[in-house]
């Protein structure tokens, strides 16, 4: 029997900051706990790599230590998550599955990248050449809701992002091509349970962002 008397176990510990509302659908996709199993009892060359750069960083004190942590925490969040979607199976129903469907997920480019404007399921079948009928039916199967709810959703959280760098809520609803400011405030609070006022007053996090805060060795 092996002798594990000297084994050493190096735990990396971190945070990744989310703005609310603006990951809802990553972070509503996600379960509580990913557990991702390494092959064959160790880690992907990939993971491996990533791992050690974040621990040498953490306990480095050479220039440009924390952005290189920052940066490096953030590949790894996408490099874990993308090995979870791997793993699971072809009938689970969330926003990561359509996003790598080619008709679901050019609408979704679509919507993202166009998101002052009011889309229909119509506009929104035709740019994927189904009919109406088939790409509503395929958009609420992966995406577990329908594509003008989506749409809406995507819209308030543009409108949080532009709130959150300033913008006043007047020149937000103008650029979503609400006629009145009133309409567009009972929609942002319907969407994100605040008023658009108070969510700009209320100094949100806008980014992504992780660090490693400890290495700790048992």
């Amino acid at each position: 029997m092996a002798d594990i008397s000297q084994a050493t176990t190096v735990m990396l510990c971190g945070v990744m900051r989310l703005a609310r509302g603006r990951h809802q659908h990553l972070v509503g996709s996600l379960p509580a706990v990913m557990h991702i199993q390494a092959a064959d009892g160790r880690l992907s060359p990939e993971t491996a790599d990533l791992v050690a750069m974040i621990a040498r960083e953490s306990c480095s004190r050479r220039p440009g230590a924390e952005a290189m942590l920052r940066r490096l925490t953030e590949i790894l969040f996408i490099h874990m998550i993308r090995a979870w979607v791997e793993q699971q199976p072809v009938d689970n129903r969330n926003w990561l599955r359509g996003l790598n469907d080619p008709a679901i997920g050019h609408t979704l480019s679509l919507i993202h990248r166009a998101p002052e404007r009011q889309w229909t399921v119509n506009e929104l079948a035709l740019s994927v050449a189904l009919s109406r009928s088939r790409f509503a039916s395929r958009f609420t199967e992966l995406m577990g809701e329908s594509p003008i709810n989506y749409a809406a959703q995507w819209r308030m959280q543009h409108a949080a992002r532009l709130l959150r760098t300033g913008a006043t809520v007047s020149a937000v609803a103008g650029r979503l091509g609400y006629t009145s400011e009133v309409a567009f405030r009972k929609a942002f609070a319907r969407q994100l349970g605040v008023p658009p006022g108070a969510y700009r007053r209320s100094g949100e996090l806008d980014d992504l962002g992780g660090a490693v805060t400890r290495v700790q060795q048992t």
